[in-house]
């Protein structure tokens, strides 16, 4: 009885975490050309069929024709479609934890309780298997470090020893020198952390764990895994002028 919250009437039972992430794993694709599709299906009953049978993989992208047009999808998403119910389908893209609430918020506008009871129920049984044929593991040699950090990190010295050669020389003041200094590390640490967030692969452990939105782990745990740390705060909340070059790797 108690499925929406009383405050905003927002779904309270949402698949989250690893059920999160079992449904973002089966409705991604994996990574390989639209030239390799050798037979359009028919329906959805005939891919599952061919998909018992092994002769298809359960991300990988084919043609199927869904009410009456012929789409690019796979077993992972008609699966995850049979799930939901007539009046949301069909969902082709990557269902992330953001969009399973969406989903779930419009079936509770049209569904009564013991409708949404079966959806919840029949998500978290499809999340968790996923989850378990994913295999997902992470490592901390999944958090791969950039080539080119050093050389980076090195212009940035060159930057703030220019700045620094400028407030000696009297012309800029030493509020300014912390200021540029600052803003010369904060800009090369978000420079640092876009290019390793790039550089993993999307089929990368850590990547899909975070793209899957179902954990606390954001952009923000990758930089400092495996970008730069960059500048902290002192006990007295000021921020100390030189920053942490490494990361936690």
């Amino acid at each position: 009885h108690n499925l929406l919250k009383p405050a905003d009437g927002s779904p309270i039972t949402l698949p989250n975490k690893e059920m999160a992430f079992g449904c973002y794993y089966i409705t991604t694709l994996e990574d390989k050309p639209e030239s390799e599709f050798q037979t359009i299906y028919s329906d959805a009953d005939e891919v599952i069929h061919v998909y018992q049978l092994k002769k298809i993989g359960l991300r990988q992208a084919i043609k199927v024709r869904m009410d009456k047009k012929i789409v690019i999808a796979s077993v992972g998403r008609i699966l995850f479609n049979e799930a939901l119910p007539s009046f949301l389908r069909f969902v082709n893209r990557q269902v992330n934890a953001a969009y399973l609430k969406e989903l779930v918020n419009m079936a509770s506008k049209r569904s009564n309780a013991e409708e949404m009871i079966k959806l919840i129920d029949d998500l978290k049984r499809l999340g968790f298997w996923g989850a378990t044929l994913s295999g997902i593991s992470l490592s901390v040699t999944d958090c791969k470090i950039i080539p080119q950090k050093e050389e980076i990190i090195s212009e940035a010295n060159k930057k703030v020893a220019e700045i620094e050669q400028n407030f000696k020389l009297g012309l800029i003041t030493q509020e300014e020198k912390k200021r540029l200094s600052n803003d010369v590390w904060l800009e090369t640490t978000e420079d640092i952390a876009n290019k390793t967030w790039e550089n993993f692969g999307l089929q990368n452990s850590v990547r899909m764990v975070i793209d899957s939105g179902g954990t606390r782990a954001s952009k923000d745990q990758v930089k400092q895994l495996a970008a730069m740390r960059g500048l902290v705060v002192d006990p007295l909340g000021k921020i100390v002028e030189l920053p942490t070059k490494s990361n936690f790797r």
